[in-house]
């Protein structure tokens, strides 16, 4: 079903092309590679590709981290983020739109709107966001109770109830990470997002939640040291230590004029 999905946009995504679609037309013509062109769509895609990876690479460490806690705790946590995903998924909306904005100001030389047009869709979904995440910390229980109606799935509930009312209190952090990478790849500088990822997960959010998380933690050759024991509460607790440290250092980024000055 998915694939058959992914197959039937894409095909219609290269008729509308084709039939020419907001000032945009494929044209044979256009197949061939001009390589001042390959080269900077590299210099913004190959850091914006290894960002993701890096990012799918340490959600599967960190998976395997929350797997290892048991099956109540690996199931309230895909629980928790199906519905966190009402709020990152709306985020990115807003960074799509920004993205856009910041692209075609900066094209046509007037950094001043890039600025404020990437400042108003980071506002605008972080209003978003929080919204969403008011309605987390509210209706935690009746949300978690639409996947648990049964009385042996309760375990699920304690458990994921609180970390999907812990999220709420990072929206806006998670809003300016969402919503500003986007708009920072939009002016072609992909490579900071690309570093704050690194930080996020290498620097906080892996060795975190092995702390808080586990019982006792190994650190391989050296020393093995004791763990808070907090389960999945404490693997979400890194997780929204990682996403306001990255919140910050995008905002950080974001208020400078390092960012307009990219050259692509």
């Amino acid at each position: 079903g998915t694939a058959g999905s992914q197959t039937a946009g894409a095909v219609a995504l290269l008729v509308g092309l084709a039939l020419g679609r907001a000032g945009l037309e494929l044209r044979s013509s256009l197949f061939a590679p001009n390589l001042a062109d390959l080269k900077s769509l590299l210099a913004v895609s190959l850091p914006a590709a290894l960002d993701s990876l890096s990012i799918a690479m340490g959600q599967l460490v960190f998976m395997g981290m929350v797997n290892s806690l048991g099956d109540a705790s690996r199931g309230a946590h895909g629980i928790a983020l199906g519905w966190e995903a009402l709020g990152f998924l709306t985020g990115a909306a807003f960074g799509t739109a920004g993205m856009t904005l910041v692209g075609q100001n900066l094209g046509a030389g007037s950094p001043a709107e890039a600025r404020r047009c990437g400042w108003t869709a980071f506002l605008m979904g972080a209003v978003a966001m929080s919204m969403m995440g008011i309605l987390f910390h509210q209706a935690a229980q009746p949300m978690f109770g639409l996947f648990c109606p049964r009385p042996e799935q309760a375990p699920i509930m304690r458990l994921g109830v609180p970390v999907l009312q812990l999220v709420a209190f990072s929206m806006p952090a998670l809003s300016a990470v969402i919503v500003l990478t986007s708009v920072l790849r939009g002016a072609g500088d992909s490579a900071h997002p690309l570093v704050y990822t690194w930080i996020g997960f290498l620097g906080v959010r892996l060795p975190l939640a092995a702390l808080l998380a586990l019982d006792s933690v190994t650190v391989p050759g050296l020393i093995k040291l004791a763990g808070a024991g907090m389960g999945l509460y404490g693997c979400w607790l890194a997780m929204q230590a990682d996403i306001h440290v990255r919140g910050a250092l995008f905002l950080w980024r974001f208020q400078g004029d390092d960012w307009l000055k990219t050259r692509v």
